[in-house]
């Protein structure tokens, strides 16, 4: 993206632009998709080694997705310059036409201007020197030469020449003033050419008048003639000059109505197509899917949509909107009026797509809710269902020998009842095991207001068992006191049994993990204690007892065989079950992130709008009060910008995670840069319609030239008194436009009232009867002054120079372009400051600039933006007497929160725009340590804030706030507890701990299912990780 290599011309940046496209078309997917297939194998390496118990590897995955992240932003860099290079030399070009049609006019013009004043002096210098022939046959030649010559063939030539070059002067100011340039000063003056135009046609009427009183011809008749002639060529140069501006306007403000009608008109054509998505939109609303295929299904079917179909049609309606804003306030802007009615079938359809974005955003929140419940709760429901129904199984396998009541007729029969007794009641206890973690999963379901009654259905299965206890515990203690034989061998039975047992306890827990896994239920933790028991149950269990059954050490060989398949299975599942949790601890402050930056866009476009939307009707605005508009909507446009930039960030973080699918917002970012360049459209049209708008011009002068040139047409009869007083209103005839130009006589035909089939009314001529009215003031929204919007700008104009420093450099370079003049700097802000270097120390910022590499974005956190504006405040306050302390950057950041690595302040006065703060502070004149500017720049500074007060002196102090890592207070002490899923407690003590490595420890055993105690004070928190052997390892921070 360096200025060199973006192409000198047109050509070469358009080559520059392919190739471009070819990468990101030809070159990009199988590279994509080569780094997807070597990403799954090194997570895939990274799980075997945390199953096989080994350190895990270096995250190279990681480490490839960073750059391949920062390749997209610099391949979005390198589009965003060729772009900007593009525009330059394109408006280079047009600017370079515009002048070569401006020489080639003054070249014109200069050239007709000496022809008319050497004709002009010509019949001047032969009025004074009296040459008029000597004898009368001469004179009538020169007469007749006149007027066959000049009068019939080269005046008229001259006149049209005249009102070409005027009309290409107008071309030349209306395409300066769209390249946002001066007005030409043209050479010769445009006045020039008209006073010399009517000195011609004088000195013309001079000469021969002078040449018929040299005849003796000069009667009554002729010198009315005469007099006519000179009121017609009068009324002809005052049109000539009144009537091309008003025809100007009058065509600015018929193409905007077009432009408008064909905006309104395609707003109609797509109204139906959006009705008819709304409505199969709501249909699935109420006819949701029933299983999880059909909803990720229905979700993929939604998101091409929004993509393919709804996303174009945004845009459509975008452009349409600024269309019609554009072309009502070109029509208010030239005061010819408007309708409301012109407006309103696009307003109809913003209205039906607002319906269609609710639809849509109802659907996907209703599909998204659904997929998270088959995902999560539907499945916890099952396992629960299941483990109810094999405790419910075992109560029916077990009833003949709890519901037996025989005491036993021999020895033997009573070993078999008590070994059966027994045998029933050391599985009840492992069933009673059994039945509370299904209890604390019939909670957790419980917490889903759906599932809840099916829960209790389940746990409805599990009431047998505490009365079983008490009477198995009766049965065997009658059995006990029976019992006197076999007693070596039984108890080796038992013991065998029991080991049998809980053995197979865990091999069915396990085969439940393996089998029907659900990650984010399943946690690290408890499936290390299942390997574990599984191993020591299985190494202690052969070789079987003499006392074991034949169907015991059978069901134990049986059990072993299930325990090494089982076995492999569950580092898998615990790794799958670590990534699950990681996922999920991102997923839910990712997707909330999200909803706020959306939020806060859909309030910034809300605003821009209310500002740039100009209501249909018959009113005319001000130019100023557009500006005003405009000016305001610029003070907030960088708000737009990070907005996007931090949702698109977002959600290529939620791709890194594997959760963007899930993310119940219907915002898309293509929604975000559609409103934002609607803002940018819109802004763009009504600032070309400030600058078109047109001085007040009213109809009087252009009124008495048409009367002029109605009175001299005709004969010069004196009309009859009857006449006269039947119509007291002179009148036009339509043959007295003939000698008009026929664009200015077609013009005149259509503004001005008829009076009969032959002729006109000049005194209703009035095409822009707003101009004699007061314009009142628009009305804006009461958005004024936003701290924050300001705030957003200035991190935004620090993040441009510190992200891409060349590309800043070089903005910088065009924007202060010929500001210098010696030691006086006069910025585009406004003002003339005496610096101590000059531009020299422009060029040395911009050559440092260039050679620099890019540094990480500023992050506006709003406690660093109250902490800057309290120095602000107090620094103002000082100028003015009212303090004469300043309070320290550490006890500002420690009434906010906690602050930790560099930190510092920058102070700068008498600019408030956000680039010209940015800019000042970079330049640094007369500070040879370059103090600001360093500091700005530093690698280390993540995240900023920034305040600005009115200033006695100075008019105003701003100043810039930024350190490492910053973290809030809380209100006080707080302990809290966590296992499994975060609570929203827990994340805002970890939002408030100022260490990233001391919230990774927290959140790291949170992941992997450990029980996690955060005992926060004001001065330091205590991190304590439960172990599943009873030990705890505590982790302390303090940091006042």
């Amino acid at each position: 993206a360096k200025p060199e290599n973006l192409g000198s011309t047109p050509e070469k940046t358009k080559a520059c632009q392919d190739a471009l496209g070819n990468f990101r078309s030809t070159e990009k997917p199988p590279k994509e998709a080569e780094k997807v297939k070597l990403q799954e194998a090194l997570r895939e390496v990274a799980n075997r080694k945390l199953q096989e118990g080994r350190d895990e590897p270096h995250p190279l995955d990681q480490d490839m997705e960073k750059a391949w992240k920062e390749m997209e932003k610099a391949a979005a860099d390198l589009e965003r310059a060729l772009a900007a290079r593009e525009h330059k030399l394109n408006r280079d070009a047009g600017c370079a036409e515009t002048d070569k049609l401006q020489d080639d006019n003054q070249a014109k013009a200069k050239k007709w201007l000496a022809e008319v004043e050497k004709q002009s002096d010509n019949f001047a210098s032969k009025v004074k020197s009296g040459e008029l022939g000597v004898a009368p046959g001469e004179t009538q030649r020169l007469l007749d030469g006149l007027r066959a010559n000049f009068q019939a063939q080269a005046k008229p030539a001259l006149a049209k020449d005249k009102a070409g070059l005027e009309g290409e002067r107008r071309e030349v100011e209306a395409r300066r003033q769209q390249e946002e340039r001066e007005p030409p000063a043209w050479q010769p003056p445009t006045e020039a050419l008209s006073n010399a135009w009517k000195a011609l046609g004088g000195n013309e009427r001079d000469y021969e008048k002078a040449l018929m009183d040299k005849l003796g011809a000069l009667k009554k008749e002729e010198e009315d003639r005469l007099g006519r002639q000179a009121k017609k060529d009068n009324a002809l140069a005052k049109l000539a000059e009144l009537l091309p501006p008003l025809m100007e306007r009058t065509g600015r403000a018929k193409a905007a109505a077009q432009r408008g009608a064909d905006a309104a008109k395609s707003a109609a054509a797509l109204l139906p197509w959006v009705e008819e998505e709304t409505a199969k939109l709501a249909a699935k609303l109420a006819a949701p899917p029933t299983n999880d295929a059909q909803v990720a299904d229905e979700l993929g079917k939604l998101s091409a949509f929004n993509e393919a179909d709804k996303q174009p049609a945004l845009d459509k309606l975008l452009d349409m909107q600024a269309a019609c804003n554009e072309a009502t306030a070109v029509r208010q802007a030239q005061r010819a009026g408007s309708s409301p009615g012109d407006t309103a079938p696009v307003e109809a359809l913003a209205a039906a797509f607002a319906k269609l974005s609710e639809a849509e955003a109802a659907l996907k929140m209703s599909l998204v809710a659904k997929q998270q419940r088959m995902l999560g709760p539907t499945m916890e429901l099952e396992r629960l269902r299941r483990g109810c129904r094999q405790v419910s199984s075992w109560v029916l396998q077990v009833q003949p020998i709890t519901s037996c009541a025989e005491a036993g007729a021999t020895e033997g029969e009573v070993l078999v009842l008590l070994e059966d007794a027994e045998r029933v009641k050391e599985e009840l206890k492992h069933q009673q095991v059994a039945a509370a973690r299904l209890e604390a999963l019939g909670a957790h379901v419980s917490k889903d207001a759906e599932l809840a009654p099916k829960a209790a259905g389940c746990l409805a299965l599990l009431t047998a068992l505490p009365a079983l206890a008490a009477a198995m515990a009766r049965r065997t203690a009658k059995l006990l006191e029976e019992l006197e034989r076999q007693r070596r061998l039984a108890k080796e039975r038992q013991q065998f049994g029991t080991k049998l047992c809980a053995f197979r306890a865990t091999v069915v827990a396990g085969t439940e993990v393996s089998a029907f896994p659900i990650a984010l239920y399943d946690t690290s933790e408890s499936i290390a204690a299942i390997k574990e028991e599984g191993v020591l149950q299985a190494e202690g269990l052969l070789p079987a007892p003499e006392g074991a059954t034949d169907e015991a050490r059978q069901e134990a060989q049986e059990l072993l065989q299930q325990w090494a398949e089982l076995f492999p299975t569950l580092p898998v599942r615990q790794a799958d079950s670590v990534v699950a949790h990681r996922a999920a601890l991102h997923a839910t402050k990712l997707h909330e992130d999200y909803k706020t930056t959306a939020e806060a866009l859909l309030a910034w476009h809300g605003r821009c709008l209310s500002l740039l939307s100009l209501a249909a009707g018959p009113a005319a605005v001000k130019a100023a009060d557009l500006s005003k508009a405009l000016d305001m909507v610029e003070a907030q446009r960088a708000e737009g910008d990070a907005h996007t930039r931090l949702a698109e960030d977002l959600v290529r973080e939620m791709q890194s995670y594997g959760v963007e699918g899930t993310n119940p917002c219907a915002i898309s970012t293509g929604e975000m840069r559609a409103k934002l360049r609607q803002i940018k459209e819109m802004s763009r049209g009504l600032k070309a319609a400030a600058a078109g708008s047109p001085t007040m011009c009213l109809p009087e002068p252009v009124v008495e030239a048409l009367q002029e040139l109605g009175e001299s047409h005709g004969d010069g009869r004196r009309k009859s008194l009857i006449r006269r007083l039947s119509n007291p209103t002179p009148q036009l005839p339509l043959a007295a436009l003939e000698p008009m130009p026929a664009d200015q006589a077609a013009f005149v035909r259509e503004v001005t009232p008829s009076s009969g089939s032959d002729a006109l009314q000049p005194g209703g001529f009035d095409p822009f009867p707003a101009d004699k009215l007061d314009i009142p003031d628009r009305a804006l929204p009461k958005v004024g002054f936003d701290p924050r919007a300001h705030a957003f700008a200035v991190v935004e104009a620090v993040n441009r120079a510190r992200t891409n420093p060349p590309e800043y450099a070089d903005a910088l370079a065009a924007s202060l372009a010929g500001c210098y003049s010696g030691q006086t700097f006069s910025p585009p802000w406004g003002g003339r400051l005496k610096t101590e270097e000059g531009e020299a120390n422009l060029l040395e910022l911009l050559q440092q600039l260039r050679v620099m590499a890019p540094r990480p974005a500023l992050r506006l956190l709003h406690p660093l933006s109250e902490a800057a504006q309290q120095l602000a405040e107090e620094v103002a306050a000082s100028a003015e007497g009212r303090g004469k302390h300043n309070t320290s950057l550490e006890e500002r950041l420690k009434a906010r929160g906690k602050w930790a690595g560099a930190g510092g302040e920058a102070v700068v006065y008498s600019v408030r725009q956000p680039d010209a703060v940015v800019a000042m502070l970079l330049l640094g004149d007369g500070d040879s340590t370059r103090r600001n500017r360093t500091f700005l720049l530093r690698d280390d500074l993540k995240v900023a804030g920034v305040g600005l007060a009115d200033h006695a002196k100075l008019d105003s102090v701003g100043v810039l706030t930024l350190v490492s890592m910053f973290a809030i207070n809380l209100p006080g002490a707080v302990s809290v507890e966590c296992q499994g899923d975060i609570t929203p407690d827990f994340q805002n003590v970890i939002d408030a701990i100022p260490s990233e490595q001391a919230r990774d420890i927290a959140t790291e055993a949170l992941v992997k299912g450990k029980k996690v105690l955060l005992e926060y004070e004001l001065t330091g928190v205590a991190i304590t990780v439960s172990e599943r052997d009873g030990s705890k390892h505590v982790s302390r921070l303090k940091w006042g």
